[in-house]
């Protein structure tokens, strides 16, 4: 495979003392990384994955994948999009179509519609989805109501946060049943690579909650009303990136609002806010360092590191990094 771009690192420290021998016994052996990076902001956010290749004289970025691909042991996992599609009626329909029973008054047409839908699949098995994004929410009954089978659907999934085998991710869903609102909903959904089997956002150990008074100075998105004695706050999903200090975590925490107090960014009828925390989860804690000949890639540029994982190398895993893989790209 024709290697790509070369990220010349310095590397430091006098040569061992001793026979050649010796030294070239000493050298570290060559090691393999996905580094999954998150580019841009809000909805032009896209993942992507460098494979890179490490040894003491640098790195070398072999090439990208337009997606997460993320290795725990053998098993490599891949988030990917695919177009699915569905039929409904348009809005208009109900307003001028329908008669005071809620009956069609004549037949209309279904118009077609396509969205992406997210697979988490096992890439180096059998290609097989370990979890995917709902479909879209549209009766395929013709006998089920016009509101039933009208408006249109779309969803966007990302990975918001990896460390280790654990993997959180950002699924947010915008639904128009052609009702005077538009639903627009995120949630988390979170995974243990290892087992391959999804998690609850608390099957993380020691997450940090703050208290009543750090609730109060943290900056809630879209309202500034202090928070009420009982008030529910709910955490929602985690997120990481590595940078100067090594591994970064926060907790993305929900309170409830009025749909015009509430955070467009996550949900109709929630505000939002980030809280840093101050020590690791305990499950986290262990993945905090970065390897060295990783570290220019630490928030660096315009691409934020979320997360990376190290390769251990079958002939399904080589097979799938081979095939997939693309010129790396310089981020603009």
């Amino acid at each position: 495979m024709k290697r790509s771009l070369i990220l010349a690192l310095s590397f430091l420290g006098m040569a061992a003392q001793g026979s050649p021998v010796q030294a070239q016994e000493k050298e570290a052996e060559p090691e393999e990384y996905l580094l999954l990076q998150s580019i841009g902001q809000g909805e032009q956010m896209r993942n992507r994955t460098l494979w890179v290749k490490t040894s003491p004289k640098g790195a070398e970025v072999l090439g990208e994948f337009d997606h997460p691909l993320m290795a725990a042991g053998k098993t490599l996992y891949a988030l990917q999009s695919e177009t699915a599609q569905y039929k409904s009626y348009d809005r208009d329909v109900l307003i001028v179509g329908v008669d005071d029973d809620g009956n069609l008054k004549k037949p209309y047409p279904l118009d077609d519609h396509s969205y992406q839908r997210a697979f988490l699949k096992d890439v180096s098995a059998k290609n097989a989805a370990i979890w995917s994004s709902p479909a879209a929410p549209f009766s395929t009954d013709p006998k089920a109501k016009p509101e039933e089978r009208c408006g249109e659907y779309s969803s966007r999934t990302t990975v918001s946060g990896f460390a280790g085998p654990y993997l959180s991710l950002q699924l947010c869903e915008k639904e128009d049943h052609c009702n005077p609102d538009i639903l627009f909903n995120c949630r988390g959904v979170f995974f243990n690579l290892e087992s391959g089997k999804a998690i609850e956002l608390n099957g993380i150990k020691q997450f940090a909650i703050p208290t009543p008074k750090e609730l109060n100075n943290l900056d809630w998105r879209d309202k500034a009303d202090p928070i009420e004695k009982g008030e529910e706050i709910t955490p929602e999903i985690w997120r990481s990136h590595y940078g100067a200090k090594g591994l970064e975590v926060t907790l993305l925490l929900s309170r409830s609002a009025m749909e015009m107090e509430s955070d467009a960014e996550w949900s109709l009828w929630k505000a939002t806010t980030e809280f840093p925390q101050k020590q690791l989860p305990k499950d986290l804690a262990q993945y905090k360092d970065l390897p060295k000949a990783l570290a220019q890639f630490a928030s660096s540029g315009q691409a934020k590191l979320i997360g990376f994982s190290k390769v251990q190398k079958s002939e399904a895993v080589d097979r799938y990094l081979n095939v997939h893989v693309k010129p790396a790209k310089p981020v603009k």
